[in-house]
Parts: structure tokens; sequence; C-alpha cells
């Protein structure tokens, strides 16, 4: 009889142990399963942010091809001094190319600030 008892002790601790380990290991998973959805989660707000960059670079592209086209037409048909009847002092003329120029170096940088975040955030 003490025998079985005995018996019956050692595979009570066993069972134990292994409800323990059970346990143990299903904490385990549980923690990889949250680690592994938090990445998960991350991953898609991360493919978000880049896709919104991908539009808002398209939307500058878009502006500078119109800022581009609207300065062609500012810009004064290049013709030679020598020849041109108009004063060498055309300032209205001089003016609008200097805009036109100052235009362009502002979406240049503009563009170079943007290409620099999104090569930030890729």
């Amino acid at each position: 009889m003490e025998q079985a008892n005995v018996e019956i002790r050692l595979l009570e601790q066993q069972i134990q142990k292994e409800v323990d380990d059970f346990e143990t290991l299903r904490d385990t998973l549980q923690a990889r399963e949250d680690t592994i959805g938090q990445a998960v989660a991350k991953e898609y707000n991360l493919q978000q942010d880049l896709k919104i960059a991908r539009m808002e670079q398209q939307r500058l592209k878009d502006m500078v091809k119109v800022r581009d086209a609207r300065i062609e037409e500012l810009t004064p048909e290049m013709v030679d001094g020598w020849c041109d009847a108009r004063p060498l002092d055309d300032s209205r003329a001089v003016q609008l190319r200097d805009d036109a120029l100052l235009v362009k170096d502002k979406q240049i940088a503009d563009l170079s600030q943007q290409n620099l975040k999104v090569c930030a955030w890729l």
C-alpha cells in the first residue's frame, strides 16, 4: 500500500512538472505571438507611410512639371543681343528670368528635401 502511495505521489509530481512546463511553454509562445503581432503592425504602418510618401512624391513631381511648363511660358525667347531691336536693359524680361530661376532653385531644394525624407523612410 505504501509502495502505491509513493508511486502515486511520484506520478502526481511528474504531472505537476509537466503542467508547469506546459504553462511555461504556453507563456513563451504567447510572448512570441505578441512580438510577431507588433512586428506585423509596425510593418503595416511602415508600408502605409511609404505609400503616402510615394503619393506625395508623385504629387510634387506633378507640381514641378506644371511649374516647369509655366516657367517655360514666362521665359522670354532667347535672341542674339546684337540683332535684337530691344534695348539690352529690358528689365521686365530680366526680372521674369530671375524670378523663374529663383522658383526653380526652390523647387530643386524642396524636391531634394523630400527625396531625403523618402530615403530616410526606406
